[in-house]
């Protein structure tokens, strides 16, 4: 069960880090039309591109979150590591309307590294486990 949430944990790592390094590198992030005189043309343009290098920090918030809740999980702090899959939840709620929906997946497979760490912890102290290891 501890290696179940660590993997869902790393999962979430690695799905973070690609939604960023996806988000930084698609080249027509943003798709817009021109109309000059004589015709109309299709632009598009990646999200640095269009934003400048400074987007780089905010791709990087939910990797930053993945990998504290990582760490978390393998110190064993179960209040620590629900606040991060919360708040990595939130904020994909949040930036919803631009790039917050592909961090879902990383926000959902957090909240079930979370979940099987408290699954985990409740196996640990129930009496039956107690009399099973006898």
């Amino acid at each position: 069960m501890r290696t179940g949430g660590r993997l869902a944990a790393a999962v979430a790592i690695v799905l973070a880090t690609i939604a960023s390094v996806w988000l930084a590198v698609w080249p027509c992030f943003y798709a817009g039309t021109t109309s000059g005189a004589s015709r109309e043309s299709t632009t598009c343009s990646s999200l640095i591109a269009e934003n400048g290098t400074w987007v780089i920090t905010y791709l990087a918030i939910p990797i930053i979150l993945t990998v504290v809740a990582f760490l978390a999980l393998v110190a064993r702090l179960r209040a620590v590591m629900w606040t991060l899959a919360i708040l990595l939840f939130a904020l994909c709620i949040l930036a919803a309307w631009s790039i917050g929906l592909f961090y879902v997946p990383s926000a959902v497979t957090l909240l079930i590294a979370a979940a099987r760490m408290s699954r985990m912890r409740e196996n640990a102290t129930s009496p039956l486990a107690s009399i099973a290891d006898q």
